[in-house]
């Protein structure tokens, strides 16, 4: 898994708790309103490298086959 699907996964992790820890009194409003916008570009420019994009399958016989 790369580094960019990591990313994304974590700043949609924040978005699901900002609300549940502004709930639990643990975040103020602002600082919730800051962590769902952060999180939401971080996760809008992270995911957008890998969401859509075939990886593209490598069959072990045919690397060792090829004359490259």
């Amino acid at each position: 898994m790369s580094i960019v699907k990591i990313i994304s996964y974590l700043c949609l992790l924040a978005v699901v708790l900002a609300p549940i820890l502004f709930y639990a009194d643990t975040l103020t409003e602002s600082q919730m309103k800051t962590t769902l916008l952060v999180a939401t570009i971080a996760w809008f420019a992270s995911a957008a490298t890998w969401i859509n994009k075939d990886e593209p399958e490598t069959d072990p016989e045919l690397e060792a086959k090829s004359p490259i």
